[in-house]
């Protein structure tokens, strides 16, 4: 009998740590915006490493292209899949694709401005932790898939890579 209560108290107590690491959604959204902003307001810019049709950019090294086109590219880390998308027509100051964003009630949206940009944070909870990430500056916009737990690390990553592009001319 004593057992039990012991296996008991030791598989709540083990739950509730599980439960105290994980961040709240607010948490976790706040920290993505602060990774956004941090990226964005950096002096230092990733060097591109990859050449494309159009553009160069920087690609960390364990995401391959799988597909390209003159404006898309679509990344892929293990199964995890990153769409970014490229209108050359807007400035970094555009707020065009910021405008088509969807206007819910279960969205996260936050915008950082400087002189030279316009970027936003997008998060959309899909499913039970499933989350839609899409960072954006002006007309260059990049989405993926992920969980509460890595929302920032992700949303960093994405707008390194946004921030590496440069268009040929």
């Amino acid at each position: 009998m004593i057992d039990k209560k012991i296996l008991w108290m030791v598989v709540v107590l083990g739950l509730l740590m599980v439960a105290a690491c994980s961040p709240s959604e607010e948490e976790a959204y706040s920290d993505a915006k602060s990774k956004v902003k941090e990226a964005v307001l950096a002096d230092q810019v990733k060097e591109s490493n990859k050449e494309l049709e159009n553009f160069s950019l920087y690609i960390p090294e364990d995401m391959n292209i799988i597909e390209q086109g003159p404006t898309n590219v679509i990344f892929q880390e293990g199964d995890q899949p990153y769409v970014l998308f490229i209108n050359e027509f807007e400035e970094p100051n555009s707020q065009y694709l910021y405008n088509q964003l969807p206007e819910e009630d279960e969205v996260y949206l936050s915008t950082i401005e400087t002189t030279d940009a316009f970027s936003y944070i997008l998060i959309q909870k899909r499913e039970e932790n499933e989350y839609e990430l899409s960072v954006g500056i002006g007309g260059i916009k990049m989405t993926t898939m992920t969980d509460l737990d890595h929302l920032s690390d992700e949303s960093k990553r994405m707008i390194k890579i946004i921030r590496s592009i440069e268009e040929k001319q």
